[in-house]
């Protein structure tokens, strides 16, 4: 890993359609549903519509066998109380941004929308944010008596929706988009594939060569409109970059320190995986 650095690979009209931010921390005793609404009124003025969804289970980024991850299968525990408290969702008039809290986990995307198209930076706009927000809910549990959150989890994600730009137009066509493949599937049946499903995982790893997260990479083909009605839907490839792991230090600062290195290993990742005549289509910045 290399010193974090904001001279990155740039796009003036990249295909990014959400980043997710978020952080995960032990569950906190006390912590219920109803705090979840007196946390609302400090934001209801910016997000005034409140969805509820399945919480998400916990996840945390382990180093077994070198560097590659476990592989559980189905695991069955006990339920307790507060695992039936639901996840909230808290959303800005626009339907743009969001926040998500459970009662282990705070986070805050932003998602492409026809009213807002260009994708705000990440140094300027989204960390911002992200720090700006949970720096209120710490408020709120502060003044509630909670204790700090024992942060374990943080988490980038950029979810991009790759289409055609005239440079590829069947799914086999893979070797236009992503470096490393050959579309040299064949004839027959084996020369166009219905779908794609591609997954790999790469060591995260500290400064001094330890492990402190994973890397996680999605390629998915589907067919999407991007929301705008009647518009036709297209071939698209839908690509997640994830990273996952460790807080680097104590408190929001390790928080911030895992961010920023995620977003330069997702940024760079990505520019080198996709291809060249893809990064003219969404107009690369020198």
């Amino acid at each position: 890993m290399t010193a974090v650095s904001r001279k990155f690979p740039s796009f003036s009209r990249p295909p990014i359609v959400e980043v997710v931010t978020g952080v995960q921390f032990q569950k906190i005793p006390g912590l219920h549903a109803g705090h979840f609404g007196l946390f609302w009124d400090q934001v209801r003025d910016r997000f005034p519509q409140v969805k509820h969804q399945q919480p998400l289970s916990r996840t945390v980024e382990r180093q077994v066998e070198g560097n590659l991850p476990s592989r559980h299968g189905i695991r069955l525990q006990p339920m307790a109380a507060e695992d039936f408290v639901p996840r909230i969702w808290f959303i800005d008039a626009g339907d743009c941004e969001l926040l998500q809290m459970q009662i282990d986990r705070f986070i805050r995307n932003w998602r492409k929308r026809p009213t807002n198209a260009a994708y705000p930076r990440y140094f300027e706009t989204i960390r911002p944010a992200f720090e700006k927000d949970l720096g209120l809910f710490l408020e709120f549990l502060a003044r509630e008596k909670f204790s700090m959150p024992v942060f374990d989890q943080c988490e980038l994600t950029y979810i991009n929706h790759i289409h055609s730009e005239g440079v590829w137009d069947e799914f086999a066509q893979l070797d236009r988009v992503f470096a490393g493949w050959n579309s040299g599937y064949g004839t027959g049946v084996w020369s166009d594939p219905e779908s794609v499903a591609v997954r790999t995982s790469h060591a995260l790893l500290g400064k001094n060569g330890e492990f402190v997260g994973r890397l996680h990479l999605e390629i998915d083909s589907a067919f999407t409109s991007e929301g705008v009605a009647g518009a036709a839907a297209e071939r698209t490839f839908v690509m997640k970059l994830i990273a996952r792991g460790q807080p680097l230090g104590e408190g929001v600062a390790g928080i911030f320190s895992f961010l920023d290195l995620a977003h330069e290993q997702i940024v760079r990742g990505f520019d080198r995986i996709t291809m060249p005549q893809m990064h003219a289509a969404w107009g690369a910045e020198k």
